[in-house]
């Protein structure tokens, strides 16, 4: 009887530990590649934060030196800053608006000549105070 070559019983007799050192490698391969990709990503995404935290000082820093530093150093700053701080002016003046409910039911005072109830009476109110200066 012709006996087997021994490299081939021996391959025959341990073909199932083979079978699971394949498997065992293959799944620390997979872990190792999925350990990659989530590094790859978490850098990616890092300088991707970085670049736009650059872009958006950037773009404070801009604001400060092309707009309010200027705006700041303007002959008209006292008076923004006044505006921004509800100073009135000489030529200025609070405007109440009331609901028409409240006047006609006689809660706030019926003298209310002057006064200014809706937006579009401001408006015509001030065009009419520039159109006597103009005058």
């Amino acid at each position: 009887m012709l006996q087997k070559p021994k490299k081939i019983q021996i391959l025959k007799k341990y073909s199932d530990l083979r079978k699971y050192l394949f498997l065992v490698v293959t799944i620390a391969m997979m872990i190792v590649a999925i350990r990659v990709y989530i590094n790859y990503v978490t850098i990616w995404e890092s300088i991707e934060n970085t670049r736009l935290q650059t872009l958006r000082t950037q773009d404070e820093v801009d604001f400060i030196t092309f707009f309010y530093k200027p705006y700041q150093q303007s002959d008209y700053a006292k008076l923004f800053f006044a505006h921004e701080n509800t100073v009135l002016q000489e030529d200025e003046f609070i405007v109440k608006f009331f609901d028409q409910k409240t006047v006609m039911s006689g809660e706030q005072d019926t003298n209310t000549s002057k006064e200014i109830k809706t937006p579009q009476e401001t408006w015509l109110y001030f065009l009419q105070q520039k159109w006597e200066k103009v005058r």
